[in-house]
């Protein structure tokens, strides 16, 4: 599997993830759960674009929405999957979205990293993980474990993390 094909299959379903956890938020401090939600699925939409420019300048045809989850299901890549069925809080938003951080984030580092990816395109992708980072290892899960001090932390309900196949 192509490494970029596989992170802008996760890309694409992450950012409509968490357009739905925009929408979906309910519960305290909302206001400010909902703007951030937003900024989190327009950065990973300009991610989007920028790793389908990657892929056009190196001669690659970019994933369409459609193929994102036969990418994922070929790859057995374990996606975490929200029910849009459902309203979150925001610490089961932010426990989600903390996970979908750490999981592009290491497929942006293996890019980053990567000898099959030129120079320039690396530096795309550090910037990505570089984010990542910042919003899931440290905002958010500093915000959560703050959380979790005050009280204990219960699954979110619709969040998963499942291998995409279904058999």
């Amino acid at each position: 599997m192509d490494e970029q094909e596989l992170y802008m299959a996760l890309l694409t379903v992450y950012e409509n993830n968490f357009r739905g956890l925009h929408w979906k938020l309910s519960g305290h401090n909302f206001n400010n759960n909902h703007t951030r939600f937003s900024e989190y699925y327009e950065q990973l939409g300009t991610y989007l674009d920028e790793t389908a420019e990657q892929m056009i300048i190196q001669g690659k045809t970019p994933i369409s929405s459609s193929r994102a989850l036969d990418i994922l299901n070929q790859d057995n890549t374990s996606a975490i999957l929200i029910d849009m069925s459902l309203d979150y809080t925001g610490d089961e938003a932010n426990r989600a979205a903390a996970m979908m951080f750490e999981q592009l984030h290491g497929h942006a580092i293996s890019l980053a990293t990567s000898d099959s990816i030129p120079a320039d395109t690396a530096d795309v992708y550090m910037d990505h993980a570089k984010y990542y980072s910042i919003e899931g290892k440290y905002k958010l899960a500093r915000a959560l474990q703050i959380k979790a001090e005050q009280s204990p932390a219960t699954p979110a309900p619709g969040v998963t993390e499942e291998p995409m196949n279904e058999e």
